[in-house]
């Protein structure tokens, strides 16, 4: 090998090194296997998630934060969803409408899509959009009231009659959040959605922030 070449290979083997401390160290990346987070994330997005985010400064998960995190009974297994309540809070469900702290939520309609319909969901701190079944076929999980303790999170799927979520196996310790979801890296389906309308690669989902 020539000299010339030397200084060339060292920058590739320093730049494949760094891309590996990085991943490991710092960024998640997480491939969305199903429709329970539609519209904000759809079946074969991949997701860059920041596994820092809440390691320094006491940061903890903020309402509306997207999060990757484990669950005891599925080790080795890691899921995403949305916190919708934060440690201290009080919440419920009736008929899908979410009360938090005795405070309804209120709801807008965006679009009608088939069998669902996507709503902008706003609760005090935070607004985002969801989605609810207008099939018959699909049930709405309503809760009644769950206080949280000083260590939990309550999660729930944007896709709400279709996600199972903390309504189904409870509160998520903060221990087991592992990143906070930041960005759709990049998106590919095997068939088109309703929400970019597009199939193959999806180029307009490339690089959107999650909200």
């Amino acid at each position: 090998m020539s000299q010339k070449n030397t200084p060339t290979l060292f920058w590739i083997l320093g730049a494949i090194v760094l891309a590996i401390i990085v991943r490991v160290l710092f960024l998640g990346v997480f491939k969305v296997p199903t429709v329970t987070m539609t519209p904000t994330l759809v079946e074969g997005d991949i997701v860059l998630a920041n596994k820092l985010a809440y390691q320094y400064q006491n940061k903890k998960p903020e309402y509306g934060d997207v999060v990757v995190f484990s669950r005891p009974q599925k080790m080795g297994q890691f899921f995403i969803k949305r916190v919708v309540a934060i440690p201290g809070d009080t919440l419920e469900i009736k008929n899908g409408i979410l009360f938090l702290n005795k405070k309804p939520c209120t709801y807008e309609k965006i679009q009608d899509l088939e069998n669902f319909t996507v709503m902008e969901e706003s609760c005090d701190q935070s607004i985002r959009q969801i989605m609810l079944a207008t099939s018959k076929d699909l049930k709405s999980k309503d809760l009644d009231p769950v206080t949280l303790s000083a260590d939990e999170y309550f999660m729930l799927g944007d896709n709400r009659d279709t996600s199972d979520d903390s309504r189904d196996w409870g509160p998520v310790k903060f221990d087991q959040v592992a990143s906070k979801a930041a960005y759709i890296w990049i998106s590919v389906g095997s068939t088109q959605d309703s929400i970019s309308k597009e199939k193959g690669f999806r180029l307009s989902r490339f690089l959107t922030k999650i909200k």
